[in-house]
């Protein structure tokens, strides 16, 4: 098993990924982020977040027609992506629609493994609804 040594810098994205509740992009934490690490590079942020999803410290929620977001919150949760102002918002009660149990009977009967899943709703977030 492979140690990952301590990073300052690191620490510095995983923490400011846990205060925020937007799921910003790598291009946004790199903007607060230097504000603090006026050295930092978006390289740096770019393979630190990498890194922090590969040990499970995170979330990336791939883009389809925009950046990758992050999320610090790694507990089961799904999202509403907002088709007007692309905001992604937490929707943490909707995880119910989905029987992992039952999914995971469905996908052996294909012959793969479901370990998990992710849902991401496509609508309006709550101020983009209320706009009318």
């Amino acid at each position: 098993m492979t140690t990952v040594r301590f990073s300052r810098q690191r620490e510095a994205i995983l923490l400011a990924l846990r205060a925020r509740w937007d799921h910003p992009t790598a291009e946004t934490l790199y903007h607060v982020l230097r504000e603090t690490h006026p050295n930092i590079s978006l390289g740096t942020i770019y393979r630190n977040l990498a890194l922090l999803e590969q040990m499970g410290e995170i979330t990336r929620l791939p883009g389809q027609d925009s950046p990758d977001r992050f999320d610090g919150n790694t507990t089961a949760h799904d999202h509403l992506h907002c088709r007007a102002c692309s905001a992604m918002d937490d929707l943490p009660d909707m995880g119910a629609i989905v029987d992992l149990a039952v999914a995971q009977e469905m996908a052996a009967r294909q012959r793969v493994a479901v370990e998990g899943y992710r849902i991401v709703f496509e609508g309006l977030c709550k101020a983009c609804a209320t706009k009318g």
